[in-house]
Parts: C-alpha cells; structure tokens; sequence
C-alpha cells in the first residue's frame, strides 16, 4: 500500500493502524540525522506512559507513540467488518495528570492533542487553562510552542461559558502570538463584545491578521474604518487579509441577523506532531 498523495490524517491513520507500516516508516525516521537521540529523550519519559495506557486500554495491543490514541479504531460491537474510534475517556485522569508533569516537549505537544476531544473537555479545559498561563518546564526552550498548542486544545473548547476568560486572554499581550487561535475562535463565544474586541486586537502585531480573519467571518460594519487603516499596515499578510474582508463588506452582509454574525471562525491547525 502506497501513502503518497493521500491526505495526512489518513496518513496518521494508517500508521497508526497498521504495525507493517508503522515498522517500514519506523525504519526510514532512523536513517535521518539525530532521530535515535530524539527517540530515545522521548521514550525515556514516555516509555511507561505508553506501557500503562496499554494495561488501561484492554482493545490496545501496543503504543508506540501517546499521540497513536487519537488514530486508533476498534472492531465495532456487533458489526461485522466496522471500525469505530477507540474510546479512550478511561485514561483521561492520567494523560491529564502527566501533562502537568511533561518536560518532553514532542510528548507535551502529544498529550494536549489526545485531550482535545470532547469526551475531555469537562476534565481538560481548566488544566489547558492553567498550563497556557504557566506553561510546563520542556526541553529544548519550547515553553512558547507548548503554550500555542494549548491555546489551540483551549480553542477545540471554545463555548459561551469561556468568553470572559478568553477575551481577557486574547487581550493580554503578554501571551504574545499564541493567542491567535483564541483570537481565531473568539466568535464562538457568541459573546456580544466580540467584534469591538477583535477590531482592537488589529492593533496588536502578533494576532494582527487572526483578528481581521476573524472579522471577516463576523462582517460588522463597524470594523471598516479599522479595516481600511489596515490595508497600510506593516505587515503584508494582515493587509491582504483585510483587503479581503473589506471586500466582503462590499457584498450583502450577515451581520443583520444576529445568528448569522457569530458564524464561527476556521479552527487554526494544531502544530505539526512527531510520529515516532
């Protein structure tokens, strides 16, 4: 079976499912510069995660990465040749638990992927909270990166019960870029105070051009005149962006029904995640 073209979730997921892959792909990362050092920093402190998660998970065989629970599926019940998702709520507590004691940063980023998921929001949410303000102490100077991946497991979560929160981190610059995928999820809030805190946020150079992305979504008539301002802005990104919001407000506009103007924004992508 060949993997070239196809998407790369569908990549994951064959590794994921398939041992004769994931060995033949396994044995190709071993050839590239400083992968067995990696491997090793990463299986050192994930070497009894793993273990532990195959005692707690009985439809698992074996784990070679904490990330491969996301990917993996299991024979349906009562379903001849079906597969459905591993439901892996039974180990929430302990990936959780191991989060905040992360200092591998590849497995950092693993963790917080494998939570993003609605079956642990409820257990998740305030442990993603607390670690974007405080990030874990990883390797390699990635504290920022962690805290990007956070804001982006924050970002899966985003309801109604969270717009106080995130507005105020969106609007503290400290965070500094890694707010953009808060930014960029703001309008699921469907909090009233969105628009006007998105158009000040186009003055805030690291999530310049998520906010005017965002708005471009919302369409609020009141955010031309900022919008305008920023077709001269330094950066040529947020300039396109804006161009292309005020295009749209050129068009019928949604932002007359109230359903309409909290449409929300695109999910930003998690950052890219290590198989092996």
């Amino acid at each position: 079976m060949t993997l070239e073209g196809r998407p790369h979730r569908e990549v994951v997921e064959f590794i994921a499912n398939d041992p004769a892959i994931r060995a033949r792909v396994k044995a190709g990362l071993a050839a590239e510069p400083g992968h067995r050092e990696a491997e090793a920093r990463y299986l050192a402190e994930a070497g009894d995660l793993l273990a532990e998660l195959v005692k707690l998970l009985p439809p698992v065989r074996e784990l070679t990465w904490v990330g491969q629970l996301r990917h993996l599926v299991v024979p349906a019940d009562g379903q001849a040749g079906k597969a459905k998702p591993l439901d892996y709520r039974a180990a929430v507590p302990l990936l959780l638990e191991r989060l905040r004691q992360v200092r591998n940063y590849r497995l950092a980023h693993e963790l917080v992927a494998v939570l993003s998921v609605a079956f642990a929001k409820k257990q998740a949410r305030p442990v993603f909270l607390e670690l974007f303000r405080d990030p874990p102490d990883v390797d390699a100077d990635q504290r920022e990166s962690v805290r990007r991946t956070l804001a982006s497991g924050l970002a899966d979560f985003t309801d109604q019960t969270v717009a106080d929160e995130h507005i105020q981190l969106v609007g503290d610059p400290a965070y500094g870029s890694a707010r953009q995928p808060l930014v960029a999820t703001l309008a699921k809030t469907k909090d009233p105070r969105v628009p006007q805190v998105l158009v000040s946020l186009v003055d805030d150079p690291d999530v310049a051009e998520a906010a005017v992305v965002a708005l471009g979504k919302l369409r609020p008539a009141a955010a031309r005149p900022r919008l305008e301002r920023a077709l001269e802005d330094s950066n040529p990104a947020v300039q396109r962006e804006a161009a292309k919001v005020l295009k749209k407000l050129h068009l019928p506009s949604p932002s007359s029904a109230p359903k309409a103007m909290f449409r929300e924004a695109p999910q930003p992508s998690l950052p890219h995640r290590h198989l092996f």
